[in-house]
């Protein structure tokens, strides 16, 4: 079996998409809207198709309510007791 690879674009986006979805039960747009992104950019995040500058990981993270330092560094999404710091 050949390794999987997961690089930081699919890891952050993967992130970003489970906690919109999972934690905050948000869709796409109205992330998008919040965060002050196209709804088409968030989508290329998401997939990992596109890295996500550090100006958009503050944006989005903002308006998922946490901080952009967990969002860079989080490698797996904490459900339980997850706090908006």
């Amino acid at each position: 079996m050949e390794p999987v690879f997961i690089t930081e674009e699919i890891r952050e986006g993967a992130l970003v998409a489970d906690y919109r979805m999972l934690v905050r039960n948000m869709t796409q747009d109205e992330l998008a809207f919040r965060a002050g992104v196209a709804r088409s950019t968030l989508a290329q995040y998401e997939k990992g198709l596109k890295r996500m500058p550090d100006e958009r990981v503050r944006s989005i993270a903002s308006a998922l309510g946490i901080n952009a330092w967990k969002l860079r560094n989080m490698h797996d999404l904490p459900l339980e007791g997850t706090t908006a710091a």
